[in-house]
This record gives C-alpha cells, sequence and structure tokens, in this order.
C-alpha cells in the first residue's frame, strides 16, 4: 500500500513539474489540436500563456518561474521520501546515490 501512495503522490508531483512548465513552453498543443478539427481561438488558446521560453530559460537559478521551483521542491520531497533519503552533504552525493540505485537496478544477473 506503501508503494501505491508514493506512485500517486510522486506521479502528482512530476505532474505539477510538467504543468509548470508549460506555462513557458512553446508546445505542439495547438497544431495537434487543430489536426484534430479544432479552429484557432478554441479552447486552450484562449487561455493567457507565456509561451516562448526555453528550458535553458526556465532552469536558469536567477530567473527560475516561482511556480517550477515550488513544484521541483515538492517533486524533490517525494523522491526523497520514496527512497528514504536524508541530509546529502550535496546536490552532488544525492544525484550519485540515485544513479547507484538505479544502476543496482539495472545490473543483469
Amino acid at each position: 500500500m506503501a508503494v501505491m501512495r508514493w506512485k500517486s503522490c510522486s506521479c502528482a508531483s512530476a505532474q505539477a513539474v510538467l504543468d509548470a512548465r508549460a506555462i513557458y513552453l512553446p508546445s505542439l498543443a495547438s497544431g495537434e489540436s487543430q489536426a484534430r478539427g479544432a479552429k484557432p481561438g478554441d479552447g486552450e488558446q484562449s487561455k493567457p500563456t507565456n509561451k516562448g521560453a526555453t528550458l535553458v530559460d526556465l532552469y536558469d537559478p536567477l530567473t527560475m518561474p516561482p511556480e517550477l521551483v515550488k513544484a521541483h521542491q515538492a517533486l524533490d520531497k517525494a523522491v526523497d521520501a520514496a527512497y528514504g533519503m536524508k541530509n546529502f552533504a550535496s546536490e552532488a552525493a544525492c544525484v550519485a546515490f540515485l544513479f547507484e540505485r538505479y544502476q543496482s537496478l539495472t545490473v543483469k544477473i
């Protein structure tokens, strides 16, 4: 049951990151909706957006949008809880732990 709660929490956290990025990143959504028969001005195109940023723009530590920072903080907490990670000396130590964990799960027996 704990695994299901983690999956739900981590999936929701990951989706929040994608949703925050979608506010700023250009997407193919308008082209896809037009291909399905939607007309310009239907649905999403009437919503205000700040499209036009790149991933480089979004992940600049000095200008990262607050909603993206908040979404990543929530995702970090979900990942930390899932792996029982606490108090790493640095982000590099945390990433090393995650890669070691990944490697241990993917090594052929």
